[in-house]
C-alpha cells in the first residue's frame, strides 16, 4: 500500500523542546523530571508543560526523545536508576510506554553519572500527557538529576 502526499503544500512543523534548569532534583524514591525551561515551542496551543508533564493537543505520529543524566548526590553504595517515559491518555492514568525504560549505573563518586536516553515514534491522541519518571532501582545512595542535564522533545512526523 502506498500513500499519496500532496507535496505542493507546505505544512509548518510542530515541535516542542524543553530542558531541566534550576534546582537539582534529588531522590531515593521516584520523581518526575521537571523540564521547566522550554527552548522551542512551535505552538503553545498544542504543547503545554506543567511541572515536567507535557500535554500534546494535536493527534498524529510524533518522534519523542528524552535524555537524562543520573548522578550520585550522596554516596552510600553503588546504585541504579530507572528512567521511563509515561503516557496518560485524556481522562486516564499514567502508564509506562512500552520500550522506553533505560537504566543508569552509578558507582561511588558524586562526579559519577550515567546518561540514559530513548527515541521512539509514538501515535499521540490529542489530550495525551507525557512525563519522564526517574527512580532509584537498586542501592541506597541518594541520586540526582542536576540542572541542564535532562532534555525532552517532540517532533510531529505525520
Amino acid at each position: 500500500m502506498t500513500r499519496a502526499r500532496d507535496l505542493s503544500q507546505t505544512v509548518p512543523p510542530v515541535y516542542f523542546d524543553a530542558y531541566k534548569d534550576g534546582a537539582t532534583q534529588t531522590f531515593t524514591g521516584t520523581i518526575t523530571v521537571d523540564f521547566n525551561t522550554a527552548r522551542q515551542n512551535s505552538d503553545a496551543t498544542i504543547f503545554s508543560n506543567s511541572s515536567g508533564e507535557i500535554t500534546v493537543n494535536d493527534t498524529g505520529v510524533y518522534k519523542i526523545e528524552y535524555s537524562v543524566v543520573v548522578g550520585i548526590n550522596s554516596y552510600v553504595n553503588r546504585s541504579e536508576g530507572r528512567i521511563v517515559l509515561e503516557r496518560k491518555p485524556s481522562g486516564g492514568s499514567f502508564a509506562e510506554v512500552d520500550g522506553t525504560v533505560s537504566i543508569s549505573y552509578n558507582r561511588q563518586d558524586p562526579q559519577d553519572s550515567t546518561t540514559s536516553s530513548i527515541s521512539i515514534m509514538q501515535s499521540v491522541t490529542s489530550g495525551d500527557t507525557y512525563r519522564v519518571r526517574v527512580s532509584r532501582n537498586n542501592g541506597s545512595s541518594t541520586l540526582k538529576v542536576a540542572s541542564n542535564q535532562a532534555r525532552f522533545n517532540f517532533l510531529k512526523i505525520d
